[in-house]
């Protein structure tokens, strides 16, 4: 039997009458018999009884109809659900942000995220690049944000925008007067940025030490505004990228690129041979847009 056969004959045992179920089923009434005698004849069992103009109901009838009612109420919720995911009118989008990232313009990217797909819930998670990255393997993610190069052989990456790591100082530090700053440059004084399990410091201290300094941060912390205000207020180095200094109060303070260039590289990754839903382009389309224009500005 297949799931029209079932609702035909659920229907003639609520009517009694085939010529009752065959209107409210928008079928004639001799395709609606010839459909009976043949499910009759598949089954070996009698379904109805004919009383007079009524169709009653065999033993067998009301079992199958017993089982029929949740057979279909679940094929509909079935076919619902299934309606809704490839209208990508309902469910979930699980989006990993690096902590140190807040201060790019994410309400903004999300509120337009949502005026497309105002039924799909978006969860953010916020860690460390590489903790994200190890969250979309394992399959607790969708997307995320990371730092190139990514090494998991099992994630795809497209690009977001390119930059540098930037050191902040105080206009009156001995640094400040420098057109750029070399790792070397570091060495007198304490230096603070983010922490261990970020990407970027694992970037900054493999530099080092291919550098051969003997140098580590002094002060680790994704708080973006307390590292700078720590330069400001002090001969403190802060180092982090370029985009996210420039997102906050950097009164009193003198931003300086290093020589040789170290680049702060952003991608987005996801999972390889994943399903690429619409919802989860266009999420991908609104980081791109958003964060590169205004990363442009």
């Amino acid at each position: 039997m297949d799931i029209r056969e079932i609702r035909y004959i659920v229907e003639i045992a609520k009517q009694q009458s085939i010529s009752k179920a065959a209107n409210n089923l928008f079928v004639t009434q001799p395709a609606l018999s010839k459909m009976l005698k043949k499910t009759e004849a598949d089954l070996g069992l009698r379904l109805f009884y004919r009383d007079g103009s009524t169709m009653q109901p065999s033993e067998a009838c009301q079992i199958l109809v017993q089982y029929g009612e949740e057979i279909i109420k679940a094929f509909d919720q079935m076919e619902a659900g299934l309606y809704d995911y490839k209208n990508f009118k309902t469910g979930t989008l699980r989006l990993g942000i690096p902590a140190g990232m807040a201060t790019f313009d994410f309400p903004g990217i999300i509120s337009r995220f949502r005026e497309q797909y105002p039924h799909i819930t978006l969860n953010i998670y916020e860690s460390g690049a590489r903790s994200l990255e190890n969250m979309i393997i394992s399959g607790n993610l969708d997307v995320s944000i990371s730092l190139q190069p990514v090494a998991p052989p099992e994630l795809n990456e497209f690009p977001l925008l390119q930059d540098q790591f930037m050191c902040a100082v105080r206009t009156d530090h001995p640094l400040a007067q420098k057109d750029y700053i070399t790792l070397e440059d570091l060495v007198p004084y304490n230096f603070n940025t983010w922490p261990d399990d970020f990407a970027f410091y694992q970037i900054l201290v493999e530099h080092i030490r291919q550098k051969k300094l003997h140098i580590t941060p002094c002060i680790t912390s994704s708080n973006n505004q307390f590292l700078l205000r720590l330069s400001q207020t002090s001969q403190d180095v802060c180092v982090l990228p370029g985009p996210v200094i420039k997102r906050n109060d950097t009164a009193g303070l003198v931003i300086k690129p290093f020589r040789p260039a170290i680049y702060w590289d952003l991608c987005i990754v996801f999972k390889k041979n994943a399903p690429m839903m619409d919802s989860l382009r266009y999420l991908i389309l609104c980081m791109q847009e958003e964060i590169g224009a205004e990363h442009e500005e």
